[in-house]
């Protein structure tokens, strides 16, 4: 695995570090729509990665701009550009690490209709993952961001993590990759907002993703 490492000031404590994903409840009330949506999309990236193992040790809160003071003494001061991070990905693509069998199968919605995610399925029970209602404001942000990777990228990512030569149940059948992409991606009521789910960028990512283990050549 390649990490790269963000730089900030650390805020924790002597006795605690990291953060735990139902604490993003209290820290989100009275925030703004736009910050909520940021929030949301990570919750979903989370969801789509089956991030189980979501402990507090494994997510970071840090101070952009800032370094930890010389021999790592902790620093007091209030932040003016804190950032909450995922730092530990090992348990994804599960629920049993790399079982892509089982990833593929694994619905994000746990009801597509309220567009509501759940890892109760997962192992632990998701954990300090609690149930969450997607906003639209969210989706859109995390399909604007997938929607900026291209099929090359998409290849190179999964060749990177050596992905692509482990044997899967997609690889297996024959599975429309449009089928699977939306299957996973559509949420809602809105029969309009459905139809544009189908061909934003967070469908368009999955396609991708789905290519590489049904055959396609696509290299965009």
């Amino acid at each position: 695995m390649i990490e790269r490492p963000v730089e900030g000031r650390r805020i924790e404590t002597a006795k605690e570090r990291g953060w735990k994903w139902d604490e993003l409840v209290k820290s989100m009330r009275g925030r703004a729509v736009r910050l909520r949506a940021h929030v949301d999309a990570l919750r979903l990236m989370a969801m789509f990665l089956n991030h189980w193992d979501n402990k507090d040790k494994n997510q970071r809160l840090l101070c952009l701009g800032e370094k930890d003071p010389p021999g790592r003494v902790l620093d007091p001061r209030p932040c003016g550009q804190p950032l909450a991070m995922v730092q530990d990905l090992g348990g994804t693509f599960g629920p049993l690490k790399l079982d892509l069998a089982n990833w593929a199968s694994t619905p994000i919605w746990a009801d597509s209709p309220s567009c509501t995610v759940s890892m109760r399925a997962l192992p632990y029970e998701g954990s300090t993952f609690p149930n969450w209602q997607i906003s639209e404001e969210g989706r859109q942000f995390l399909a604007g961001r997938l929607g900026r990777l291209s099929a090359r990228q998409v290849r190179e990512l999964f060749e990177g993590a050596r992905l692509r030569g482990i044997p899967t149940k997609i690889q297996q059948r024959k599975t429309s990759t449009t089928g699977f992409a939306l299957s996973r991606t559509r949420c809602g009521r809105s029969p309009s907002a459905r139809r544009v789910q189908r061909n934003d960028g967070f469908t368009s990512f999955l396609k991708r993703a789905g290519r590489l283990y049904t055959g396609g050549h696509d290299r965009r």
